[in-house]
């Protein structure tokens, strides 16, 4: 959800899992200089005095905002906000989870990669979530790469913290707001609906047409940043796709020859969500029903859709 490392453009994935390439072997600088990967600056601690302790209509994370104002304020005492660079290493493969993270405007990838190097995205996690939550049913590390796809800022906690907090609510119920859940409701819900993802877009990669599942990704992404840019280079799109980037371009060539995307380098815009949602397949749908049946009575709010964005310009 968890530092280390950021990436350039090419948006390589974190740390290396077992039996790949270690670290500083000539094996492992191949793959490091194919996926664009570079060590560079870390994410950058932000004061973290900021209004999450107020309204709930203030938190950016939906997780968050759904607590009582006395169970965010704690978790806003035992984090720290940072801001996170493109590329950045969140977790790698066989890495033990010492922090967690609640996304506020960075969106991370869990890409799965194979031992020639090969990888391809199969979770992301934005605002509605929570990073590296698979600590808290007892695993202590995780079997992906976790990186920033789109750079942002999020709330950074123990692992050990947010276990004491989560361990408090299952005893007394704290951190539930009126009507709502409590933090470790909250979670395993949450849970569930990324396993949904996760599964759902198993499937999409190995049935689907890459314009369809390129529609899909930009649509999960959209749905998890504020405004219709999305700061992406095509290079980065195919090493999430597990394809190579001449399928991606000719992929948003059709997009945005049917009107529904614009592309310059390192930008996408949305020009027509509705068109792009028609535009992919049901996975995308899939997913957010599942969000929805699982944490929007509970948050109540849903990921947007082509009718809510529109509405709310």
């Amino acid at each position: 959800m968890q530092i280390i490392e950021h990436a350039p453009d090419g948006g390589g994935a974190p740390r290396a899992a077992a039996g790949r390439a270690r670290p500083g072997t000539a094996a492992s600088k191949r793959l490091a200089k194919r996926d664009g990967r570079a060590r560079g600056p870390g994410p950058a601690r932000e004061d973290s005095r900021d209004d999450a302790t107020g309204s709930p209509a203030t938190e950016p994370n939906r997780l968050l905002a759904a607590l009582s104002s006395r169970a965010r304020a704690e978790l806003v005492r035992e984090s720290e906000l940072v801001t996170l660079p493109h590329g950045h290493r969140a977790y790698e493969p066989g890495a033990p989870i010492t922090d967690l993270y609640f996304p506020q405007t960075a969106v991370f990838s869990m890409v799965r990669e194979m031992t020639d190097g090969a990888g391809i995205e199969v979770g992301t996690i934005g605002r509605e979530g929570i990073v590296g939550g698979s600590v808290l049913a007892g695993a202590t590390s995780m079997s992906t790469r976790c990186i920033v796809q789109i750079p942002g800022r999020a709330r950074r906690i123990a692992t050990s913290k947010l276990r004491g907090a989560v361990a408090r609510s299952l005893v007394d119920g704290s951190g539930k707001a009126d009507g709502s859940a409590s933090l470790a409701d909250l979670l395993q819900r949450y849970a569930q609906a990324l396993f949904e993802q996760v599964t759902q877009t198993a499937a999409c990669n190995r049935l689907h047409a890459l314009e369809q599942r390129c529609a899909r990704w930009l649509l999960m992404t959209h749905d998890r940043v504020d405004g219709d840019e999305l700061t992406l280079t095509q290079e980065f799109l195919s090493y999430m796709l597990g394809v190579r980037r001449a399928g991606v371009t000719e992929a948003c060539g059709t997009l945005q020859r049917s009107g529904l995307i614009r592309y310059r380098h390192g930008h996408i815009t949305i020009v027509d969500r509705a068109g792009l949602e028609a535009a992919a397949c049901e996975c995308y749908a899939v997913a957010a029903a599942a969000y929805t049946d699982l944490l929007g009575e509970l948050i109540g709010r849903t990921p947007a859709t082509a009718s809510s964005r529109t509405a709310s310009r």
